[in-house]
């Protein structure tokens, strides 16, 4: 038999352990908390057909062109991006900053609050890709990027790409090929050292130019068709024929 400041012990130590054990939270639970908070911020900023509820990229412009980061709003006024404030045709939601930040009269009564805007930073890699989509989806270039190998391991556009801080006039890029590839692509970088390569490194040739970072059917995201080849005999044209053997075969 336990003496009884003995039983109080083991008591007051399994009280607490049930009491850490109903405080914790699992990885799975703090993951679906995560999951849920961005998707309600998905769902609150998305794209809305009211015309009130927009402002205008002038005003936006207003706080946002003394940004700390230097020319913020002036690279954005530079950028193909902004020539959809001269969309007569479509609505409000598809004009400047608002295209891609959602509605911004909330955020404007509210002083700035970033919980009444979309922002990029917060988002997952498929809710930031899907808003470029929205207008970048149609086109052959870019049309299979949502179900792509860069977008399934988590690659988003603006991981390549820059609305404001591109470093390259040619496609608002970050940083110029291959250089953008390299830190993902390690093993191909070393490929590019050996005696007989590509001239990439040399820049007679961008890795763009044999594979499509948006997405294909084909393996290794390629430009190619069904026999692989098509892509070559853009450069190596003297090997798609036709031979003298062939020219003598159907004369």
């Amino acid at each position: 038999m336990l003496h009884r400041p003995v039983t109080c012990s083991i008591i007051l130590v399994v009280l607490s352990f049930v009491s850490l054990a109903g405080n914790a939270k699992s990885p799975a639970s703090e993951s679906q908390e995560d999951n849920s908070k961005t998707a309600a911020n998905t769902q609150k900023h998305a794209s809305d057909s009211d015309e009130s509820s927009y402002v205008g990229t002038e005003v936006c412009k207003t706080c946002h062109e003394d940004m700390p980061s230097k020319d913020f709003f002036k690279n954005y006024e530079a950028s193909p991006h902004f020539v959809t404030t001269l969309d007569t045709k479509k609505g409000p939601e598809w004009h400047g900053c608002e295209s891609c930040h959602g509605p911004g009269k909330e955020h404007v009564d509210g002083g700035g609050d970033k919980s009444k805007i979309f922002t990029f930073k917060d988002a997952t890699p498929q809710q930031t890709s899907a808003r470029c989509l929205r207008c970048h989806q149609y086109t052959d270039e870019h049309g299979n990027y949502d179900r792509s190998t860069h977008l399934a391991n988590g690659v988003a556009c603006i991981d390549c790409h820059s609305p404001h801080h591109a470093k390259e006039s040619q496609f608002l890029m970050k940083v110029k090929s291959p250089e953008l590839c390299y830190p993902c692509h390690m093993d191909v970088r070393a490929q590019f050292a050996r005696p007989f390569h590509h001239r990439v490194n040399e820049g007679l040739i961008q890795c763009n130019d044999c594979h499509n970072p948006h997405g294909s059917f084909r393996p290794k995201q390629l430009r190619t068709n069904a026999a692989g080849d098509a892509v070559c005999f853009k450069c190596h044209s003297e090997k798609l024929g036709p031979y003298e053997y062939q020219r003598l075969l159907f004369a």
